[in-house]
């Protein structure tokens, strides 16, 4: 499957009939809320996009194939793995081009998840399933998001007066008002912020790996939405230390579209051209 395509299934299942969920801050392992397809489904497409819906966000050191696994008797699926962390969604698709086979039961098994604490979840969760014989190839690939549709979102929302309008006045020297200033002072850039985590709420080994995160982290041409610091701060997740970002009072929060776009920005290695 194409990248391409993770990013389009994104934004199409925003616009579904899904209820508004915030994010939630209780302590406790993270639960699942909605989840497709349905449990017991007939006839499923052989290159099903299967999603998992969590009541607040998941560490991204958890997202992994050893947790989220396809299986077919005893024989596991590799699958392609996605988390939508403004969703609070884990999406998944059969790595192989091929799909499944048809007429065929599969287990998908989620286990050992853990929220942004390091608490896990407090129950295994199995989905079965049978494939029919169709093929889904209706999906057409999207557009990367450039720098072109970001840079607004900067300008308007990060880039204003007394915050991060230049290098030399901004707070904590981050520069969010050009290309060469996210360049300089975001991708790669260690956050001088830490999560509130590590400094006593809860305290837990797994959120404590969460204290090094990059502002932008992007290597290689490779973003991990996931552990940008700047990800958590717009998304004003619990955990972070410090206020929001936008601060609450200039009513300047970004709106799901906005966040959406700048995940896949980072996810497409925040380019800046």
């Amino acid at each position: 499957m194409s990248r391409n395509r993770w990013f389009l299934f994104a934004f199409f299942l925003c616009g579904c009939d899904l209820a508004e969920r915030s994010v939630s801050s209780d302590q406790g392992g993270p639960e699942l809320l909605v989840f497709s397809p349905e449990a017991g489904a007939q006839n499923v497409v052989r290159n099903p996009i299967l999603v998992a819906d969590f009541n607040q966000r998941l560490h991204p050191s958890s997202i992994q194939s050893a947790n989220l696994r396809l299986i077919s008797g005893t024989r596991p699926v590799p699958l392609a793995l996605r988390w939508d962390m403004v969703e609070s969604r884990v999406i998944a698709s059969p790595e192989s081009a091929a799909g499944l086979k048809a007429g065929v039961i599969y287990r998908w098994v989620l286990q050992n998840l853990q929220n942004l604490r390091g608490e896990p979840q407090s129950e295994q969760f199995v989905l079965q399933f049978r494939t029919g014989s169709e093929y889904d190839e209706e999906l057409a690939a999207s557009e990367p998001v450039g720098f072109a549709a970001v840079m607004p979102i900067f300008e308007q929302k990060c880039a204003i007066k007394a915050c991060h309008d230049s290098a030399e006045r901004s707070v904590l020297g981050l520069d969010l008002s050009s290309a060469e200033g996210i360049r300089t002072t975001a991708i790669g850039m260690p956050s001088k912020q830490f999560f509130r985590s590590t400094a006593g709420l809860g305290g837990s080994a797994g959120a404590r790996t969460l204290s090094d995160l990059a502002i932008l982290d992007v290597l290689a041409a490779q973003g991990r939405a996931a552990r940008s610091y700047l990800m958590y701060k717009v998304l004003a997740d619990p955990v972070i230390l410090g206020e929001p970002m936008p601060p609450p009072e200039l009513g300047l929060e970004l709106d799901r579209e906005e966040l959406q776009m700048l995940q896949s920005w980072i996810t497409q290695g925040a380019p800046t051209e």
